[in-house]
């Protein structure tokens, strides 16, 4: 499925078909939503189920970083100004 991924915080994003804007109801939970990509997500990716369910209920999902890491993979230009800094101390 292709889907376009939106920043709406620091730690979750949420995910829209890509034939379709974020609804009025995404847009107020989360207020203005920032394209951030974009993706064709496998149908067998674990969290995928989930996903498909919330889309399919609002049509939108929000998921959090961990489970987009999972689905969009680590390079995906959503997650790569997202990376954890690990400070030395």
């Amino acid at each position: 499925m292709d889907i376009t991924v939106y920043s709406c915080g620091e730690n979750e994003l949420v995910i829209v078909p890509k034939c379709v804007q974020p609804s009025v109801e995404a847009l107020s939970r989360f207020g203005p939503l920032m394209p951030c990509g974009s993706a064709t997500v496998a149908d067998d990716a674990t969290t995928w189920a989930r996903v498909v369910a919330d889309m399919e209920r609002h049509t939108y999902a929000v998921v959090s970083l961990s489970d987009a890491r999972q689905l969009l993979g680590l390079m995906h230009p959503a997650l790569r100004s997202r990376r954890r800094v690990v400070s030395g101390g």
